[in-house]
């Protein structure tokens, strides 16, 4: 690397420089440079977490419900009904609203002039008894959570569990001109996805049933062959999304 270094600060035409930086210069989101990833290497780090994920043992920590676990190595997801109270549950949502003018959380969407507010950021406790420290006890040092999280990463948690507080919201005028006909047929729909306001995704962008009855593992396997019906379905999203971004921001995927 560093004979390539030096290479370039010798050959300074526009033309050689922009060719060094398609071919070695990564982009800050991912790892490796761009010869190792052309030469394989996200793939090797997939296939490495994946073998590293299947040897690891799930830490022996407190009991974690059968069918909790059995639903969450299945769908990737579980559902705890009356997991809160409803003191609880409405002291929650005061905290999580509050928590949004924490110096701890950014405005990403307003960092980015994308005229949605996507606020983010870690939960912390700045007092007792404050918004953070309420979030904290009731999740983050719960041990139902903690077994869940240490369910997904195979790995033993020292409480409390990092929390992380998103808020997202779009503006109502967004929704009242694009969530009814003709860009949606069934107005309320879930996912809205709106693109500077040029491209529009409301409501499944392909037909569901295609991942009926599929286990997470299985769907991530599908992914991997091309051919098969998941794959081109969820490419084939991926590629309209990437495509649209790409229209809006003027920044060109990676090759």
């Amino acid at each position: 690397m560093r004979a390539i270094a030096s290479v370039r600060e010798r050959i300074t035409s526009p033309e050689a420089q922009d060719l060094f930086k398609r071919w070695f210069d990564a982009s800050p989101f991912y790892s490796g440079t761009v010869v190792a990833n052309r030469l394989g290497w996200q793939v090797g780090r997939t296939l490495a977490k994946e073998v590293s994920l299947r040897l690891r043992q799930v830490p022996a920590g407190p009991a974690l419900p059968t069918t909790l676990a059995d639903a969450l190595e299945r769908d990737g997801i579980v559902v705890i009904p009356n997991y809160l109270s409803s003191e609880d549950a409405a002291r929650v949502r005061a905290a999580h609203r509050h928590y949004g003018s924490s110096p701890h959380v950014r405005d990403i969407g307003q960092e980015n002039e994308s005229r949605i507010t996507f606020r983010t950021g870690r939960v912390a406790r700045d007092s007792p008894g404050d918004d953070g420290d309420l979030l904290l006890r009731l999740f983050g040092a719960d041990p139902l959570m903690i077994a869940l999280a240490e369910q997904v990463i195979r790995r033993r948690i020292t409480p409390p569990l990092p929390l992380v507080y998103q808020h997202l919201e779009v503006p109502d005028h967004v929704l009242d001109s694009y969530d009814r006909s003709p860009y949606s047929p069934q107005p309320g729909a879930i996912p809205f996805i709106d693109l500077d306001n040029r491209f529009v995704l409301i409501g499944a962008s392909y037909d569901p049933a295609v991942l009926e009855g599929k286990s997470v593992t299985q769907i991530a396997r599908a992914l991997s062959h091309p051919s098969s019906p998941i794959a081109q379905d969820v490419d084939g999203t991926a590629n309209l999304l990437v495509a649209a971004i790409s229209h809006a921001t003027g920044i060109q995927p990676n090759p």
